[in-house]
């Protein structure tokens, strides 16, 4: 049996169907962590959702298309072959796509031709939606076709309703659209759609834009311009700690917050005031302070104070409550959180990096060690990391063993994989005796999630020198190294 419908370039449309658009898809950063409520939605039509906890979305939703109301070529579409009449002689082209947009056939016929046939029995081989597109003296018309049940082929005048078909044939407008999608912390990803129905993962760089906090626009209250020694409750325990406000602090400004923790039996105020490495002032802060005055980058800080000497699993609660208080309090850029420390102070910034990636932009741990402290479970998230220790170091040692994977190195192996780094089987250090650092950068990292690492010739000590074997914090290289790596961000 033929059907035929009528076809004409200067036909009028009346909208009586509707098209289903369907887009899936999973949002993550650039090492796959899904990113939850990210917003999704679309350039043209009022249409967004937010992803769930594991990064995923769907956005579904109806566009009209018309049926045809023609009176002058014609079109006969059975058993599996399309013909056309023309009322006059003209160009013709013939194109059919699946929904994917791929190009199943072209077809284009020589001069003008007044009738044509031409079989589809060979590209409509299964049940699906297929995209018709007949171009007549270079006006294009679309249709869509919809096999059911592998029944023979048929098409009957889609103006005449209640009629049984096989094939359904209806003109429809290119789907032509931009996906969007956004998150805090991240920049903004659009995407040209040009498919019904599609599944993508869109991978989000994370911002260098300030995000600040809920803290900005207002007063400092009882906190003075320099150092503050307070107490916090945090578990239910009076902690102490020490907060510095940088000179002419704005606002309005979002500033970065660098967390310092003590080594082992210290307290705050040691790494307040440089005790260590007979750096005094310079070395206030493990010397950051100094380097952030000096770069004119206002920085606030924070040193908290263990409560026996050393550090554990209700620190990470403390860092949380301190976070948490002076995002509040204070105007931070929450994309431009760091941590560091020394030996013990190392070893518990490597903790937190552990689970804290979402809070730390960056960490820079000397002397860390990955054993003897309390390590919470990786969520394995990406975070950029520096280390530095000392190839002589007795106590935290560059490699502790192998077969266990302790030691600093594998500190830094640990987030070089979760970041999806290179991993080689061994990186250059440096020579004993030979009073100098090497800094090597572990390869194909994301760009915005570096994994760095430097050797020195020394052992367990916070402020090595070139030249020299000595803990000097007003000649050490380790805070320019530090500041320079957390600068990047």
């Amino acid at each position: 049996m033929k059907n035929k419908i009528l076809i004409c370039s200067l036909a009028l449309f009346v909208t009586s169907y509707s098209q289903n658009i369907n887009l899936t898809g999973l949002v993550t950063d650039v090492s796959n962590a899904p990113i939850t409520n990210a917003k999704v939605s679309l350039a043209k039509k009022p249409y967004q959702t937010t992803t769930d906890k594991a990064g995923r979305f769907t956005l579904e939703y109806s566009v009209p298309v018309t049926k045809i109301q023609i009176k002058q070529n014609s079109l006969h579409f059975g058993n599996n072959t399309l013909k056309i009449q023309m009322a006059a002689p003209s160009k013709v082209s013939i194109k059919l796509y699946n929904t994917k947009g791929n190009q199943l056939f072209a077809h284009s016929y020589k001069g003008k031709t007044s009738s044509l046939t031409h079989p589809l029995h060979n590209h409509l081989t299964s049940n699906g939606v297929y995209i018709l597109n007949v171009n007549i003296n270079s006006t294009p018309l679309f249709y869509q076709i919809v096999k059911l049940n592998n029944q023979s082929t048929q098409l009957h005048p889609i103006s005449n309703p209640g009629v049984h078909k096989s094939y359904a044939l209806q003109k429809i407008s290119p789907f032509n659209d931009t996906l969007i999608v956004s998150a805090e912390g991240y920049n903004t990803s659009k995407l040209s759609l040009n498919s019904y129905e599609e599944y993508l993962h869109i991978k989000l760089q994370p911002s260098s834009d300030a995000v600040p906090t809920r803290g900005c626009g207002k007063d400092l209250g009882v906190l003075k311009e320099g150092n503050n020694s307070l107490k916090l409750m945090s578990n239910n325990m009076q902690r102490e700690y020490t907060i510095n406000i940088p000179k002419n602090y704005n606002k309005n400004h979002p500033h970065n917050l660098i967390f310092t923790w003590h080594w082992i039996n210290a307290r705050d105020a040691d790494v307040v005031n440089g005790n260590t490495a007979n750096g005094g002032a310079n070395w206030s802060y493990y010397g950051l302070k100094r380097m952030a005055d000096s770069a004119g980058v206002p920085t606030i800080f924070i040193a908290p104070q263990s409560r026996h000497g050393r550090w554990d699993e209700v620190d990470h609660i403390l860092f949380d409550d301190l976070l948490s208080k002076y995002k509040n309090d204070l105007c931070i850029d929450s994309t431009r959180v760091f941590a560091t420390g020394f030996s013990f102070g190392a070893m518990q910034t490597y903790s937190l990096s552990l689970s804290k990636q979402k809070d730390l932009r960056a960490v820079a741990t000397i002397a860390a060690a990955n054993w003897n402290i309390y390590l919470p479970q990786n969520t394995h998230l990406p975070i950029a990391y520096l280390g530095i220790t000392g190839m002589s170091d007795d106590l935290c040692s560059f490699v502790r063993n192998h077969a266990t994977k302790e030691g600093g190195y594998y500190a830094a192996v640990t987030h070089a994989t979760d970041n999806g780094c290179e991993i080689p089987n061994n990186i250059p250090t440096a020579a004993v005796g030979s009073k100098s650092h090497v800094i090597y950068d572990f390869k194909n990292c994301p760009k915005n999630y570096p994994v760095r690492y430097i050797t020195f010739d020394g052992g367990h000590i916070a402020a090595p020198t070139d030249g020299q074997h000595s803990d000097d914090g007003n000649a050490t290289w380790v805070p320019r190294e530090t500041w320079k790596f957390f600068s990047q961000f």
